[in-house]
């Protein structure tokens, strides 16, 4: 599984969980219904399926260019430094589940 279907797969049950969500709690009165919501909103904004291709562009032309300067030394840095970007990227929809996933085991009723 490519890392573009991952991530469509977490949107469609990230869209499917805000749903059941909505439909079953009044978020005026659970927090942690709205609390999922709002982590399910940000996922949804910051981290969506064409963001991340964006994203691999940038990465793509972050090691073109390195590749491009491997004659000046500087390969290596700019390799590593693009990793890091990706690595942290990754990291930060990754934290993000690991929450919403856990508003999710506290919602009673689910």
């Amino acid at each position: 599984m490519s890392t573009v279907e991952l991530l469509k797969d977490i949107h469609h049950y990230d869209t499917s969980l805000y749903q059941i969500v909505k439909e079953k709690f009044n978020t005026k009165k659970d927090k942690e219904g709205k609390a999922t919501l709002e982590d399910i909103e940000a996922l949804e904004s910051d981290f969506r399926t064409q963001s991340f291709q964006q994203f691999l562009r940038q990465v793509c032309k972050g090691y073109n260019a390195a590749e491009q300067n491997r004659a000046f030394g500087e390969y290596e840095d700019d390799k590593l430094q693009v990793a890091e970007e990706l690595e942290s990227y990754v990291s930060a929809i990754a934290e993000l589940i690991d929450v919403i996933d856990e508003h999710a085991h506290h919602l009673k009723g689910l």
